[in-house]
Formats: C-alpha cells, structure tokens, sequence
C-alpha cells in the first residue's frame, strides 16, 4: 500500500483568513488610536486638578478607580486579541 500524500492547503482559505486577519488588525489599530486620543484627553483634564477644591478631588478619585477598572478590562481585551 503506498503512502498517502500529505494533505495541499486551500488557496481560498489562506486567502479568506489573510484578508480577514488584516481587516481585523485595521479596526483593532483604529480603536488603538482612538483610544489614545481619549486617554490624552483625559490626562489633560487630570492636570487641572489642582484648581479643584477637597469635595471635587474626592469625587475625581472615584472617577479615577473607574478609569482604572476600564483600562484593566481594555488590557484584558487586547491581551485575548494578542491571544488570538
């Protein structure tokens, strides 16, 4: 009995996962970018903080630990993407 040859990729599916792993890294790099104005945004308005008075700062840090909370869940987001 002769061996059997050993199986020939499909054309079109490394085409279709090509296609689509770089329609995804597209949008993944836009949400990046977006993310990052958003964050700049938010670093400028935290440098103002100096001219909020005790009340203010106490409610700034609980938005804060939200901010936090957020980035934790985006990092844990874009590690399952890098996983992926």
């Amino acid at each position: 009995m002769a061996a059997q040859p050993p199986p020939v990729p499909n054309i079109a599916n490394l085409q279709a996962a090509a296609n689509g792993m770089a329609a995804d890294g597209n949008a993944i790099a836009q949400h990046v970018q977006t993310y990052n104005a958003h964050q700049q945004a938010l670093t400028t308005e935290l440098l103002l903080v100096g001219n909020y008075n005790v009340a203010q700062k106490q409610q700034l840090a609980a938005i804060q630990a939200s901010i936090a909370a957020i980035q934790a869940s985006i990092a844990g987001s874009t590690d399952l993407n890098t996983a992926q």
